[in-house]
């Protein structure tokens, strides 16, 4: 809404005789919204376009759904993805479920499609179109730090992925530290180098 558009609502609320001219402002500030609102919708559409990606389209590998719970969840990774994952299976009632709810986290997404399904078909048709559908999210450098966190520090399964980042970005290394295979050395990744890999 323009400067003008709100002095001239504002004069106009301010004169109780001119309600029909208040009327004629209000639908005028409805109408520019309206073109507003179908300025950005088409905005998005061709953004979309240009990236090749669709509304419509479904992406069964990062929804599962529980039959049993009515409930569709979009797994976004490092925004707490493997606990609402432990939620889905304690809540199941399934005792294996619920075990492998207690284990590790590798465990967790190693093993949940064994009780909870990928969804296979749209969103908007029978029965998932009725399921209550949730995902959550997470400040995107909050989430690369996390990811850096827990690749280069805390997971072991992520050695290779750390020696490939070393030895690729870390030109100046000495012959002593790329002799060096034991964990200390390993875990010395920065995040600028981390992030040069991505």
């Amino acid at each position: 809404m323009s400067c003008v558009s709100v002095c001239c609502l504002r004069d106009a609320i301010n004169d109780k005789n001119n309600k029909k001219n208040l009327v004629i402002l209000q639908s005028s500030v409805a109408a520019s919204v309206q073109l507003l609102q179908q300025t950005r919708h088409r905005r998005m559409r061709t953004a979309c376009a240009a990236w090749n990606d669709s509304w419509t389209e479904h992406h069964q590998t990062n929804l599962v759904v529980s039959h049993d719970l009515r409930t569709v969840f979009c797994i976004v990774n490092e925004a707490a993805s493997t606990s609402w994952l432990r939620v889905l299976l304690r809540l199941s009632g399934n005792p294996a479920a619920q075990f492998v709810a207690a284990t590790d986290r590798t465990s967790v997404h190693g093993m949940f499609q064994l009780y909870l399904e990928p969804v296979t078909t749209p969103l908007t048709g029978d029965p998932l179109k009725n399921y209550f559908k949730f995902l959550f999210v997470r400040d995107p450098l909050d989430r690369l730090v996390s990811a850096f966190r827990d690749k280069m520090f805390r997971s072991y399964k992520y050695v290779r992925l750390r020696t490939d980042i070393i030895r690729r970005f870390r030109h100046q290394q000495s012959y002593r530290y790329a002799q060096r295979t034991d964990s200390r050395s390993i875990l010395k990744v920065d995040l600028s180098d981390f992030v040069k890999r991505f």
